[in-house]
């Protein structure tokens, strides 16, 4: 519910204390603006090293003689495993918790985010199980590994990488719905704060999943009932959020970040918010399903696959319904072509593709389960995608997505984070490689997966005639993504210690209240708690104090 009682500007000072410039005065801040750059920080450069480490293992792909690169097949399956779950659990979903940290109690009007020491606790254990996680690796642990011991360091620590975001999931969730100011309801927050709500409850109720996967893998490992040669089995118990419909969880605040910049720069806040609203909330029912329907195993056909197959169809309706909203407002607005506007449509629009791109997944089941009621036909001429790269293809699209989502927010929200705009030319070159590389990722991947190409891990590598050239059609996409996502993270460092001038610090034209204060916040974030009473407060008269020049302003 929100909050009904006034705050004094006595309560926002003393949440939001000052905090030191020195090592120890940053390690130990509860800040939640020190803590979203963190996240951030940490995000894009273990995204970097997983983009990194999955273009090594796609190199190994386009020879299918031999292993080049890995000694044996399980090395192979260390490699590939490594950059798929520092890719999401140490790259893509703790710049999604730093934006979360950092944005959510400004779009709020809240002066710090709940649990403050919680959420410094969460982002330190994040980064300590990261670490241990990468070393797991190093000394031939992880699924695949020969030596138990740090086979059972994998899975600690890789708990305790989930264990941590699924505890940041849970402090933004309660900011966002217990410390919100006067007048903010639910269906006034802005979209990207209502996405990361949604995205956060969607987290609480999934993470455990894997956390529980990790905790009978680690009994299992401990007490010997896994033999050495079968550890290559264990590389599924992060499945869960690698297929199909569960992986468009990724969407849903990229999708609300897009709505809230399309309406800044397009000068039309995107118009039906409640159909906006229900649209974010409805993709994460129907991209729930992977929590019941296997999409990615070789298994009997039966009419749950039916139930797949309109729930990949639904899930393609959220996605286009956001972006056919947001279209509207650049239909009647003046759209401003820069990195903010375009990053975040181009991310929205690969993320349709790759939802439309699953369907093609789902048409052997369909024509698997008429037949076998029909008893017609020839099943053995029927495309077979489940069990091959298809999946990494799709993955490879959301990836690409992800990265253009990122390079978009960051540029959009830059001046609130660091007080200084991001640079136009390398932000146009990161978005040019990311939406390209994620396209011929799922390109490569995709028609591998129609060549015959198994699934990843295997203990041989196989395929059609034309597999070595769809791998290395996959390994250039990789390659172009991981430029974008270079690009990105040098950009944001630039912005993060260059000077702030007067016109690289001034913020966008926003309506919300993250534009209500100065570029970056001051402790406490807000003089007064503001007063809401629509969606788009800053429009309303009178308009709410502040105590900078750079608010409401663009240069």
């Amino acid at each position: 519910m929100a909050l009904t009682e006034s705050r004094t500007p006595t309560d926002a000072r003393t949440v939001g204390a000052p905090e030191t410039a020195t090592l120890d005065g940053l390690i130990g801040s509860a800040d939640h603006k020190t803590l979203g750059r963190f996240w951030i920080a940490g995000g894009l450069f273990f995204l970097l090293g997983s983009l990194v480490v999955s273009a090594v293992a796609a190199l190994e792909t386009i020879d299918l003689s031999s292993f080049t690169v890995a000694s044996d097949a399980d090395q192979f399956t260390q490699i590939w495993s490594l950059g798929r779950e520092v890719l999401l659990f140490g790259g893509v979903l703790p710049v999604f918790v730093g934006l979360a940290t950092y944005l959510v109690p400004l779009q709020i009007g809240a002066p710090a985010i709940a649990f403050a020491r919680g959420a410094a606790a969460a982002f330190w254990a994040w980064l300590l199980g990261t670490v241990l996680l990468i070393v797991s690796y190093i000394f031939n642990g992880g699924p695949g590994g020969g030596k138990a011991d740090f086979v059972v360091l994998w899975t600690v620590s890789l708990g305790l990488v989930i264990l941590a975001l699924l505890w940041a999931t849970v402090i933004v969730a309660t900011t966002a719905l217990g410390a919100r100011t006067i007048g903010m309801t639910l269906d006034r927050v802005p979209f990207a704060t209502w996405s990361f709500l949604v995205f956060c409850l969607y987290g609480i109720l999934t993470l455990p999943v894997v956390v529980a996967d990790l905790a009978l893998t680690y009994v299992r490992v401990r007490h010997g009932f896994v033999a050495l040669d079968a550890r290559q089995t264990l590389v599924g118990v992060t499945n869960l959020f690698t297929y199909a419909p569960t992986l468009f969880w990724l969407a849903i605040p990229a999708l609300g970040m897009a709505a809230d910049a399309v309406g800044v720069h397009t000068g039309r806040p995107v118009m039906l918010r409640k159909p906006v609203l229900a649209a974010i909330g409805a993709l994460s029912v129907t991209s729930f399903g992977a929590v019941y329907y296997s999409f990615g195993s070789v298994r009997p056909i039966d009419f749950n696959n039916f139930v797949l197959v309109a729930d990949i169809a639904a899930t393609v309706l959220p996605i286009l319904g956001v972006l056919g909203l947001a279209g509207e407002s650049i239909r009647r607005g003046t759209p401003r072509l820069n990195v903010a506007f375009i990053g975040s449509m181009l991310g929205g629009l690969l993320f349709l593709l790759a939802s439309v791109a699953a369907l093609l997944g789902l048409f052997e089941p369909v024509q698997l389960w008429l037949i076998d009621n029909a008893d017609t036909g020839n099943p053995d001429k029927l495309l077979v995608l489940n069990g091959t790269t298809f999946h990494d293809g799709l993955r490879g699209i959301v990836v690409g997505a992800v990265v253009l989502a990122i390079t978009g927010a960051l540029h959009h929200w830059a001046p609130k984070i660091w007080g200084r705009r991001m640079a136009e030319p390398l932000g146009f070159g990161a978005v040019l490689a990311a939406a390209l590389g994620g396209v011929l990722w799922g390109l490569g991947g995709i028609l591998a997966g129609v060549d015959n190409q198994p699934a990843y891990p295997v203990s041989s590598l196989a395929g059609g005639d034309n597999v070595e050239l769809y791998n290395l059609i996959t390994l250039i996409g990789i390659l172009a993504v991981t430029a974008g996502a270079l690009l990105t993270a040098l950009n944001a460092a630039q912005s993060a210690v260059g000077r702030n001038t007067a016109a690289g610090g001034a913020a966008w034209s926003g309506l919300t209240l993250e534009w209500a204060t100065t570029s970056p916040p001051s402790p406490g974030n807000f003089d007064q708690p503001p007063v809401v009473r629509s969606a788009t407060p800053l429009a309303d008269a009178p308009a709410q104090p502040t105590t900078g020049t750079d608010a409401g302003g663009e240069a």
